[in-house]
């Protein structure tokens, strides 16, 4: 499944005000979340070279091992790239 998730970086890099845009099932919700908020911190976005809050989209995509079975579902995460929103995060 796949899990769009919105974040806004802060100006410290830190991440915040992680939700949910467009969701699977409620166990894959909560795993992109939880992946999004452990995120270490990133650079922040700049205007004329001072940091700035920025709001980024992320999908989370989610691939399922056809090989394991199903009392032990085993899940990949793959990040695609964020995809930017140019509005004001406030």
């Amino acid at each position: 499944g796949k899990v769009l998730v919105q974040f806004i970086v802060r100006k410290d890099g830190t991440i915040t005000d992680a939700k949910i845009l467009k969701g699977a099932a409620k166990v894959l919700n909560d795993e992109a979340l939880r992946v999004v908020r452990s995120m270490p911190a990133w650079n922040p976005g700049k205007l004329n070279g001072e940091p700035v809050d920025s709001k980024f989209v992320l999908p989370v995509v989610f691939k399922y091992n056809k090989e394991s079975n199903n009392k032990n579902l085993r899940r990949k995460l793959r990040f695609s790239k964020p995809v930017i929103v140019k509005d004001d995060p406030q």
